[in-house]
């Protein structure tokens, strides 16, 4: 029983290696395919959106259980190419991105639920590192486990199964599968099993399952590289059925047999005692598996016909031991998932029965070929001095292991192997499995380096340079000539010694302590300078060391190439003492100073620039490649210094007030990145002689003046305006003060042409004068709306909105209306994604709509180009550019060009200026820019406009970007006009007003009280507080506002609702509205259909809250 339940143990184990195995190559398939994906995505110049759409559809294509692919920034956003619901999503929490960001090249993460879609994933992420060796980016796909049926599913009989468990020990995976809780695919945790396996340790075990509470036979294998682990298991009672029925039946049969015996001693006579006793002595021969050829022919029937039932039994006997060895097969799914090629032979002449697909396919040979055929003889033997030497390891007893031999395939191509064989035993028979590893590739490259041995050598010999390789014991194993000559030593008393047998040990540990430091990093190392004592010489070199790789990638030496640089240092010794000597004078300057030499190398940076850039002269001294300018730009190029010696002159123009006396420049310049802020420096710089006249160097001291110049910039800005704001606020005050007064007129006219309007059938003339005059009335409502906006006495509603779709709205509006001489061109800058504002809808869409008709008017009558664009832009505290009303920080820039006739400087100051317009009569109000400008102030932006006669204009509207949250549609308006029979109490101290508004709630159905006074309505309402279902108020009143009147209605009534109407002669602040009880405001003039719809909603529900149109 015991052996049983070990090879269902071993069974179980190859299952979960195989499924192991399987994961591990789709994981590093996919890995594969994710660098290539993401060096695609970072070629120069960057690919197309649709170029990579495709690339990500082919990566799909190609590995259908990945489920989204993800491009991931460096900093840990989404950017592209992926679903729009995922795009600009933060992903740095994960614990994958933070493997990739600490220096992992792929990792596979544990599963977790996502973001966006809660789904079960897990994510095999790949960095993409530029030429440096920087992060460029990282390549996730989400792969959903159920998605991996196609990789992993193995079917076997009844309970059994394959799983895979994540780095956290959690069930992640199960084929066939099971529904767990998140509970029960914790419990894996509380196997100790688990945890061995998941420290890299393969378990076969049996163990009681918490879910069901019976024993299953489990094995645990780890993955490679992922911190996996792969699983099969089965109940441990289904494997033992058919061992515990056999012996049920040969029990049961022997026992049988037995009693019939001891039965016939007993009750027959010695007529038939020997018989019977031969039929003992047969029963007692018989052995497991043979066939019964006993034959009873003499005695009573009887015992005849009990011969026969022996012979019925031994046959069943033998059947069901043939069923037992059958059940053997159920192994033949291992045998062929396992990818090495694999033959499996019987019998003392190894005939092949079985062997797997990768067999077939390596040799090309079909299976009809090869199987019932002794493997030996197979013609696949290349050299027959293999096959003979595996024959006589067999014959031996000795099973071959990694024998290196060279087979033919079916197309005649040789094949190199390492065969293996291993004794394959069953109750019934034994026989031997072969395996073959393919090390074709291998011995290709094997052999290739061998033929180019010599060849190397030569080039080695040629090369300039000392060129050596070490193996991993620190022994000199291949030098080129000239690394003989240099130290003086012969090719015979070095090669295949150690390095401290023929130099000083001190020198021998400190180059193997190198050679360490590369083995362990697996790179490169350039650049060892070390003193060496050789031969009673000193040497001076420099060096730098890789390591060398064998054909499996394996790290087996270390290659060196060193320079002799010891003239050169004798040199560089002399000059650093004199380049000290200057040093220690420079750094008591109190300007901050450098000086470099005339190859651009650092030879001096004093205390003043170290507190200036945060740069320690020890990690400038020695540099070039100008990498003195990164401190003030960021990037290595030309800078003051370097004109003076007449390099980098491109860049002169990049300085201010640049004056030149002899051989030193003085000038001003702006620099962007001084200790990560823009700055603006003051530099003076000269070439260093020496006593020759001949130029050895330059030095530059630099003077931080960048408060002055930001001081100065900002007193200009302010002078201009100011000027312009104080006219807007003077004209804006104006505005809101006559807003009220109008709005009531436009409301007694509104409301009397309404009424008047019912009166008349359609297609009348008088109705259609009533309309027209209507149309006057909203043409004046709308101009009072501009003049409000313009004075900032309403408050808009703002909510997150996207910038892209409102572009495109009004550039669709305006193709239909525009002259085809203007061609309409829609800037590639609208960007996907980021355009992101906290802002009125209808403000923003009257904003462009003003700016673009402005554009037209300026082209019509002849052809032109009207451009609109959309960019994100950033300010410092230090940029010039940014306006003076504008915070530091991140902007989007709405960008209106046209190619008109432009506009001089004097009109500029005055474009914003209300009423100001330079359109003929009847072509404009003059409030157009006026109330764009109060629209974009008042949404925390400005608006630049450039402009030069016969130039065109160019208008600049900068908006703060809202980042991370999702702008909300409005709700559909109603198409019907409510009425009802509701009882209103209706207040306003216009009287013609409070009667227009009257007459029109009757003709819905209303009963409605008018009054013109607070305290009058106070009076009234406190009489019968229970005879008005609506109060309906204006807020501007004498002797009692309308929220006041509001506080002492609801004193009497709470449960009644209140409507406000405002002419925006005052801001009101909502909040203060709603605490105040009102339910609703409206703003005058009211139209019929406002009213109505806002009755409707205050009616039905009127107790949630504050409402706002």
């Amino acid at each position: 029983m015991q052996t049983r339940i070990g090879e269902e143990l071993q069974a179980n184990l190859e299952v979960a290696r195989a499924t192991a195995r399987n994961f591990e190559s789709f994981v590093r398939d996919v890995v594969h395919s994710e660098l290539v994906l993401g060096l695609a995505l970072t070629v120069s110049p960057p690919m197309s959106e649709a170029d990579q759409r495709r690339l990500v559809e082919e990566f799909n294509a190609d590995n259908p259980a990945v489920w989204r692919v993800h491009w991931i920034n460096p900093d840990g956003q989404v950017i592209a190419p992926s679903p729009e619901d995922v795009i600009g999503m933060d992903v740095s929490d994960r614990l994958f991105f933070k493997k990739i960001k600490s220096g992992r090249e792929w990792f596979v993460s544990e599963v977790f639920s996502g973001k966006v879609t809660g789904r079960q994933l897990f994510v095999i992420s790949r960095a993409i590192r530029s030429e440096h060796g920087e992060l460029a980016g990282i390549v996730a796909a989400a792969v959903q486990p159920a998605d991996l049926d196609w990789v992993m599913a193995i079917k076997r009989h009844q309970d059994a199964g394959v799983s895979l468990v994540d780095s956290r020990g959690m069930h992640a995976y199960r084929f066939p599968p099971i529904n767990y809780t998140p509970e029960q695919r914790d419990w894996l945790k509380s196997y100790p099993a688990i945890k061995e396996a998941l420290a890299g340790n393969e378990i076969a075990t049996v163990v009681t399952s918490v879910l069901t509470g019976k024993e299953r036979l489990v094995a645990f294998v780890p993955v490679l590289g992922t911190g996996w682990v792969a699983s099969a298991s089965r109940l441990q009672e289904d494997a033992m059925v058919a061992i515990n029925s056999d012996l049920r039946h040969h029990n049961l049969l022997f026992a049988g047999l037995i009693l019939v015996v001891f039965c016939a001693v007993l009750f027959f006579s010695r007529y038939i005692a020997a018989p019977i006793k031969r039929l003992r002595d047969q029963v007692l021969r018989q052995g497991p598996g043979e066939s019964w050829d006993f034959k009873v022919d003499t005695g009573p029937t009887e015992v005849i016909e009990l011969a026969s039932a022996f012979r019925i039994m031994s046959e069943r006997i033998k059947a069901r031991e043939w069923e037992l060895g059958k059940s053997e097969e159920k192994f033949r799914i291992l045998f062929h998932s396992i990818p090495e090629p694999l033959a499996l032979a019987i019998g003392d002449d190894a005939a092949v029965v079985d062997v797997n697909e990768s067999f077939c396919r390596f040799l090309g040979l079909s299976r009809a070929e090869i199987e019932g055929r002794p493997f030996m003889v197979l013609d696949i033997w290349h050299d027959l001095e293999d096959r003979d030497q595996i024959q006589n390891l067999q014959t031996a007893g000795t099973e071959v292991q990694d024998l290196e031999c060279r087979l033919r395939t079916q197309s005649g191509a040789a094949k190199y192997v390492l065969l293996s064989t291993a004794k394959v035993e069953t109750q019934t028979q034994k026989g031997r499995l072969f395996i073959l590893k393919d090390i074709t590739a291998r011995k290709a490259a094997e052999m290739a380096l061998q033929g180019q041995s010599t060849t190397l050598q030569t080039i080695f010999d040629a090369v300039p340079a000392l060129i050596f390789y070490k193996d991993l014991e620190n022994r000199l194993m291949r030098a080129n000539q000239l690394w003989f000559e240099t130290f003086g030593l012969s090719e015979a008393a070095v090669i295949g010694k150690s390095l401290d047998e023929f130099l000083l040990k001190a020198d021998a540990e400190r180059f193997y302590r190198d050679d360490l430091e590369v083995i362990a990093s697996n790179r490169a190392k350039k650049d060892i300078l070390g003193e060496i004592q050789v031969n009673g010489k000193t040497l001076w070199l420099k060096t730098q060391k890789i390591p060398y790789r064998d054909s499996a990638g394996r790290v087996v030496g270390i290659i060196g190439f060193s320079e002799n640089i010891t003239a050169g240092k004798r040199a560089e010794d002399e000059l650093l003492e004199s380049r000290q000597r200057l040093s220690d004078i420079i750094d008591f300057l109190p300007d901050a100073t450098f000086v470099m030499d005339e190859e651009g190398t650092v030879i001096a940076w004093n205390r003043a620039i170290e507190e200036m850039t945060g740069v320690k002269a020890s990690e400038m001294l020695g540099r070039g490649n100008y990498e003195y300018s990164l401190p003030f730009y960021g990037v290595r190029r030309p800078i003051l210094i370097d004109l003076v010696l007449d390099h980098g002159c491109e860049f002169a123009g990049e300085y201010q007030g640049m004056t030149i006396k002899e051989s030193m420049l003085e000038a001003e310049a702006f620099v962007p990145s001084l200790k990560g802020e823009r700055a603006c420096l003051y530099g003076k710089a000269s070439v260093l002689r020496n006593s020759k006249g001949k130029i050895v160097g330059a030095i530059e001291s630099i003077r931080d003046i960048t408060e002055r110049k930001r001081a100065e910039e900002e007193r200009e800005l302010l002078e201009l305006q100011l000027r312009q704001v104080h006219k807007t606020e003077a004209i804006g005050t104006l505005a809101g003060g006559i807003a009220h007064d109008f709005n009531n007129i436009l409301g007694i006219i509104m409301g009397y042409a309404e009424l008047a309007r019912m009166e008349f059938p359609r297609e009348t003339t008088a109705r259609e004068s009533i309309d027209e005059v209507l149309k006057a009335t909203h043409r004046a409502k709308e101009l009072v709306r501009q003049i409000l906006d313009f004075s900032r006495t309403r408050e808009y509603e703002r909510k997150p909105l996207r910038l892209v779709p409102v572009v495109k709205e009004v550039l669709k509006l305006l193709r239909a209306s525009l002259p085809s001489s203007i061609e309409m061109d829609q800037a590639e800058e609208l960007p996907a994604v980021g355009d992101l504002v906290l802002a009125d809808p209808t403000q923003i869409h009257q904003v462009l709509m003003n700016l673009a008709t402005n554009a037209a008017h300026a082209m019509r009558g002849k052809e032109g180009r009207l451009r609109v664009a959309l960019s994100p832009v950033s300010f410092d505290s230090l940029d010039p550019t940014r306006p003076v009303e504008l915070s530091p920080g991140k902007y989007l820039d709405l960008a209106v060009e046209d190619t008109g006739h432009g506009m001089s400087q004097d009109i500029l100051e005055r474009i914003f200026d209300p009423y100001f317009t330079t359109k003929k009569a009847g072509e404009g109000t003059g409030l157009g820019l006026s109330v764009a400008h109060g629209i974009v102030k008042n949404h925390g932006g400005a608006i630049r406009v450039f402009s030069e006669p016969g130039q065109g204009t160019v208008v600049h509207v900068y908006l703060p970007v809202l980042e991370s949250v999702e702008p909300v549609e409005p709700p559909a308006p109603s198409s019907t006009l409510p009425g009802g029979n509701e009882r209103i109490l209706l207040v306003d101290d216009e009287e013609a007003l409070a009667k227009a508004l009257k007459k029109r709630l009757e003709r819905l159905g209303y009963q409605v009280t008018a009054v013109t006074g607070s305290p009058e309505a106070l009076e009234i309402f406190g009489g019968q507080p229970e005879a008005f279902d609506l109060i309906i108020t204006d807020y501007t009143m004498p002797k009692m506002t309308g929220t006041e009147l509001a506080r002492e209605i609801l004193k009497i009534r709470s449960s009644i609702p209140i409507i406000l109407s405002t002419g925006f002669s005052e801001r009101l602040d909502e909040e203060e509205t709603a605490a105040a009880g009102i339910s609703a405001l409206i703003m005058k003039p009211v139209s019929l259909k406002g009213i109505a719809e806002l009755i409707s909603t205050v009616r039905k529900d009127h107790d949630t809250g504050f409402l706002s149109p």
